[in-house]
């Protein structure tokens, strides 16, 4: 499905679910949600897990926004509450705290609700699967054997900008792929479920789609 025209089309769509209106407003706000989130934690990963969980918070809810300005302030104040409180929790509390308070109702966290890893692994390979025959192979050969642009164009014949393009739309297509089979909720959940200990092949791959910049 085609991304949405004008901002009032957007909203509607969003409304509804659909998938590529929310995926045009996690392009839009995830990664200043992130850096506004580092800025407060001074912790990277935290940063990250917050910004996607203020996402899978903001997806529950979708039908209950009138407009993009209540979508924005719904994430930065959601994920402020979330930096305070993960700094209280860590009694590493910001000098100007007093000014924000901290919400003291603690969420549980979205993978606590039953999202199976099996399940989100199988949805997520599954979509890499179905990807073009020669994105999906560029996509496999740089994230799970690890080479880089120049060794991926020597072994496959084309150039280093075809490398980069094939990379670019793996990765927007396998967001979209999620999206519409309903689960970007189960895909974003990833990281909040694995996001203690050393890295992992899911949230390897999980962050690679999500926490990405595409054009």
């Amino acid at each position: 499905m085609s991304k949405p025209s004008t901002e009032k089309e957007l909203m509607h769509r969003f409304q509804q679910g659909d998938a590529a209106a929310f995926n045009t407003i996690y392009n839009r706000y995830y990664f200043s949600l992130r850096d506004f989130s580092k800025r407060l934690t001074c912790q990277k990963q935290q940063a990250e897990d917050i910004a996607v969980e203020t996402f899978v918070k903001l997806y529950r809810l979708c039908g209950n926004f009138e407009n993009v300005a209540n979508i924005r302030a719904f994430l930065y104040v959601t994920a402020r509450n979330a930096c305070y409180d993960y700094l209280s929790y860590t009694h590493r509390k910001p000098a100007d705290e007093r000014e924000h308070p901290v919400s003291t109702e603690r969420e549980n966290y979205p993978g606590s609700e039953g999202v199976e890893t099996a399940t989100v692994l199988k949805a997520v390979f599954e979509a890499i699967e179905g990807l073009p025959e020669e994105c999906g192979r560029v996509f496999k050969m740089t994230h799970a054997q690890g080479l880089k642009s120049v060794d991926i164009a020597r072994a496959l014949s084309i150039s280093e900008q075809a490398v980069r393009s094939h990379r670019r739309r793996s990765i927007k297509m396998l967001r979209m792929a999620l999206f519409q089979k309903r689960l970007p909720e189960a895909a974003l959940i990833c990281l909040s479920m694995v996001k203690s200990g050393p890295e992992t092949p899911i949230r390897k791959v999980v962050t690679t789609i999500y926490a990405n910049e595409v054009n």
